[in-house]
């Protein structure tokens, strides 16, 4: 099963999920905005982009309302709405909004996971704009660290 199929495949069981926890909790409750993420990042990597971005700008208002802008669920909804933006073919904004994710998360360990996936992402927006020479120690620090985290063999391709 290809990685399209699998996220295609999660979709309704993340509205399933969804449903619950609007019914439980309430729309902006945190693990009701955690869902309405993964929905979003579902979305993005099974093609659909231009659906998840404007779910992704709500549920970004929403959790920093309620959890703050340095929050690290805060920091992976901006995050994915910038790999969301990319897809988009919207290198700058994407730029951007990645840029800001690391700003913001100057109190995060500087080997947290979450950090990576950000300067991986940088790296690809700048390459997306033809910035070469400034995407490559976002792409070298980003496969440093995926290879210690998860093995000298990984690759995110």
């Amino acid at each position: 099963m290809c990685s399209r199929d699998r996220e295609k495949a999660a979709l309704p069981y993340l509205q399933a999920v969804l449903d619950w926890r609007e019914k439980y909790y309430r729309k902006g409750h945190y693990l009701t905005n955690m869902t309405r993420l993964r929905i979003g990042e579902a979305l993005t990597l099974d093609g659909r982009a231009a659906e998840a971005v404007p779910l992704l700008q709500e549920v970004l208002v929403d959790s920093t309302h309620v959890l703050g802008e340095q929050h690290p669920h805060t920091l992976d909804i901006l995050r994915i709405l910038a790999e969301a933006e990319l897809a988009l073919g919207k290198p700058q904004q994407a730029e951007a909004d990645f840029r800001l994710v690391l700003q913001r998360a100057n109190k995060m360990a500087a080997n947290n996971n979450r950090l990576t996936w950000a300067r991986y992402g940088l790296g690809r927006a700048l390459l997306a704009q033809g910035k070469t020479y400034e995407a490559r120690p976002f792409l070298i620090a980003a496969q440093h660290d995926f290879s210690r985290y998860f093995g000298p063999h990984y690759s995110v391709a």
